[in-house]
C-alpha cells in the first residue's frame, strides 16, 4: 500500500472513509449550526464583503453557501486537529495550521467557481508543484451528486500546462465540467488532496445544507510571505494553543480502505 504522501503527490486527492464515528460527528453538526455566515454569496449570487458587514446582517440575507469564522481553537474541532496532526506529519515537514473553518452550501447554491486553495491560490507559488501543503475536508453530511459533491480536475496539481491565474474563469470551470470527476464520500469521510488539485464545490439541487469541516496546513517557510497575501486566515491566536499539542512521529499511516483515484 503507498502511503499518503506517495498518493497525494502522484494522484493528487484520496479518501479515508468513516474517519469520524456517529457520536463525533453529531457534535461536529451541531457545532456548525451555531456558526453563523462570515463570507460567501447569497442566492442571486452576489459576493458578500467579509470586510463590510452591512452587507450580510444575518436577519434578511438568503445565503447561497458560505464559510464561518475560523475555529481552530474550539473544542469541539481540536478533537479533530489532533487526529488529523500525524497525517499532515506524514506528508510536511515543519508546518503549521492555516484556515479551519466550515463550508455550507445551502438548497439551490448554483456555486461553480474551479480554483486551487492556499498557498498555491497565490501569485508566489502558482507554478510551483511542490507540496506546500495540505488540504483536508470532513463530510459533515454526505457528499452526493445531487447536494455539491466536490468536483476535481485529476492529477491538475502537477500539470504544467494548467495556467491557474484566472482563478473561477470560465475557461477552468469548462475544464472542470467536462473533464472532472466527483468525490462522493457518506458523512465522516475524510477527503484528502495536493491544494494545487482544480476543485470547486458544485450546485446544490437538494432541500437539505451540505456541510463541510475544512483545514489547511502549510510549510513554515511560506508562513511570513503569506500573512501578506491572506490576513483573513492568519491564524496569531489559534496557533497559540496548538503548539501545546504531541508531536507524534509517524514513519507509516497504516488507515484501512484507503480510496485511491484511478
Amino acid at each position: 500500500m503507498q502511503n499518503i504522501k506517495e498518493i497525494i503527490t502522484h494522484a493528487g486527492t484520496m479518501i479515508i472513509p468513516n474517519f469520524l464515528g456517529d457520536e463525533q460527528l453529531e457534535i461536529i453538526r451541531l457545532h456548525a449550526d451555531e456558526m453563523g455566515p462570515v463570507r460567501g454569496q447569497d442566492q442571486n449570487p452576489s459576493w458578500v464583503n467579509p470586510d463590510k458587514p452591512e452587507t450580510h446582517p444575518e436577519n434578511w440575507l438568503d445565503w447561497s453557501h458560505y464559510w464561518t469564522r475560523q475555529c481552530g481553537e474550539d473544542k469541539e474541532v481540536q478533537s479533530i486537529m489532533r487526529r488529523l496532526h500525524p497525517i499532515v506529519d506524514h506528508c510536511l515537514h515543519e508546518w503549521q495550521w492555516w484556515c479551519v473553518d466550515y463550508h455550507v452550501a445551502n438548497p439551490g447554491a448554483q456555486y461553480i467557481r474551479a480554483h486551487v486553495d492556499i498557498p498555491y491560490i497565490y501569485e508566489p507559488w502558482r507554478n510551483i508543484h511542490a507540496l506546500l501543503g495540505l488540504q483536508m475536508i470532513i463530510a459533515i453530511d454526505d457528499f452526493t451528486l445531487d447536494n455539491g459533491a466536490t468536483a476535481y480536475l485529476p492529477r491538475s496539481h502537477n500539470n504544467i500546462e494548467l495556467d491557474i491565474s484566472e482563478i473561477g474563469s470560465e475557461e477552468l470551470n469548462e475544464a472542470l465540467l467536462h473533464k472532472g470527476e466527483r468525490l462522493a464520500v457518506r458523512a465522516g469521510g475524510l477527503l484528502i488532496y495536493h491544494p494545487r488539485t482544480l476543485h470547486s464545490t458544485m450546485p446544490n439541487i437538494t432541500n437539505e445544507p451540505r456541510r463541510a469541516l475544512l483545514f489547511n496546513a502549510v510549510e513554515t517557510s511560506v508562513v511570513d510571505q503569506l500573512k501578506q497575501y491572506d490576513p483573513v486566515c492568519w491564524p496569531e491566536n489559534m496557533d497559540k494553543n496548538l503548539k501545546s499539542y504531541s508531536h507524534i512521529q509517524m514513519s507509516k499511516w497504516d488507515a484501512p480502505k484507503l480510496v485511491e483515484p484511478d
